[in-house]
């Protein structure tokens, strides 16, 4: 599976939420990896674990910069 890469085009402009898209990408590819890799059930639910922690805690980051 080819991994998701950054590329400048998706730049909303606003550092701290561009570092949490590219934190969530790499997430993303170690979940395609992993189960590419045929790795253990505990595995991929420990990388679907922190990607819905974290798409959560993304989406309040970007809650809060719209109210600012």
């Amino acid at each position: 599976m080819t991994n998701i890469e950054w590329d400048d085009k998706f730049s909303v402009g606003i550092t701290l939420i561009d570092e949490q898209h590219k934190m969530l990408m790499q997430r993303l590819n170690d979940l395609s990896k992993a189960i590419e890799r045929n790795q253990s059930i505990g595995e991929i639910v420990r990388v679907l674990g922190f990607l819905i922690d974290y798409t959560n805690f993304h989406f309040s980051t970007e809650e809060k910069h719209m109210i600012e």
